[in-house]
Parts: C-alpha cells; sequence; structure tokens
C-alpha cells in the first residue's frame, strides 16, 4: 500500500495527465505524457555569465508505470501532428521518466 505522500504525488501527476496531458507515440504505443516545449538550456556565453539560449529543448515526462524498460538516449517520441523528439538524456523523477530532447527536430 502506497504511503500517504506518494498516493499524494501519484493523484497530482494523475491530475496533470488529465488536464494537460498530451498524446504521443512511443515504442509504436500511444501514451499521454506532459510535455515542456520551453525547457531553456542555459549555456555559459561568457565567463560566470550563464544566459538562455534562442532554442528550447522539449521534456517529455512519461509515467515510469507505463514503460517496461526505461526510455534510452536515441529513441524517439512522435507527437500526432508528426513533430519527433528524440531523447538525449533521461533522470527518473519519482513517479515520471523525464526525458530530454534537443531543440532540433530529430
Amino acid at each position: 500500500m502506497p504511503s500517504v505522500l506518494e498516493q499524494a504525488r501519484k493523484d497530482g501527476l494523475d491530475a496533470l495527465l488529465a488536464d494537460g496531458g498530451e498524446k504521443v507515440t512511443f515504442r509504436n504505443k500511444s501514451f499521454i505524457v506532459l510535455i515542456d516545449r520551453n525547457a531553456g538550456s542555459i549555456v555559459p556565453r561568457r565567463r560566470g555569465e550563464p544566459t538562455f539560449v534562442e532554442n528550447y529543448d522539449t521534456v517529455i515526462e512519461i509515467g515510469v508505470d507505463l514503460l517496461t524498460t526505461p526510455p534510452e538516449s536515441g529513441e524517439i517520441f512522435t507527437e500526432p501532428n508528426g513533430t519527433k523528439h528524440r531523447i538525449q538524456r533521461v533522470a527518473r523523477l519519482g513517479l515520471t521518466w523525464s526525458c530530454r530532447c534537443p531543440a532540433k527536430v530529430a
């Protein structure tokens, strides 16, 4: 049985997916995920002065319980409009896999 905190996190994720989730195809299956198209990468332009790059990365979060194996670098999410997002880095954030995809279309 999940703890109160784990259940609250799951309920929050379910609410986010229900309200703001977007459909993608991944590994030949359809999933509802969270997509942040404005996840700016910070790169140093001058020593000690970080600034945002002009092109923003995309971060896609997919539920850990939806996949039998973690997403891997190089795999691709495809939106219904054909936009593709190639995974560059993956991190587990509790209930989701956070997949950072470069700004350029895969």
